[in-house]
This record gives structure tokens, C-alpha cells and sequence, in this order.
């Protein structure tokens, strides 16, 4: 009987062992899901700041070789 008592106590105590660790891996899941989406959108704006930028120089770009087109035009007029 203290050997069956014995073996029911270690199992408990493994069944304990084993729902921390559960609970501490969820949580490290949680965690690590949680910094992947900060991660994921400061990266989303990082590229949208850089698409806005790309934008307006290539809006500059365009807008300085149309008046400079501009000007041949006219000199050539």
C-alpha cells in the first residue's frame, strides 16, 4: 500500500510538474505572438513611410524633368 501511495504522490506530483510547464509554455506562446505583431507592425509602417516617400520623390523627380521638358520645349519653339 505505501508503494501504490508512494507511485499516486510522484504522479501527482509529475501531473503538477507537467501543468506549469503547460501554463509557462502557453504563456511563452502568448508572449512570442505578441512581440511577432508589434514586430510585424512597426515593420508595416515602416514600409508605408517608406512607400509615401518613394512616392513624393518620384513625384519631385517627374514634376522637375517635366519642367525641365517644359523649358526645351519652349526654347525650341
Amino acid at each position: 500500500m505505501a508503494l501504490l501511495e508512494e507511485s499516486y504522490s510522484e504522479f501527482t506530483l509529475i501531473q503538477n510538474i507537467y501543468a506549469t510547464l503547460s501554463d509557462d509554455l502557453k504563456n511563452y506562446y502568448e508572449e512570442i505572438n505578441e512581440t511577432i505583431c508589434q514586430c510585424t507592425n512597426e515593420l508595416n509602417e515602416i514600409f508605408i513611410t517608406n512607400i509615401d516617400s518613394i512616392q513624393w520623390t518620384t513625384d519631385d523627380v517627374l514634376k522637375e524633368q517635366y519642367n525641365e521638358l517644359t523649358k526645351l520645349s519652349a526654347q525650341i519653339k
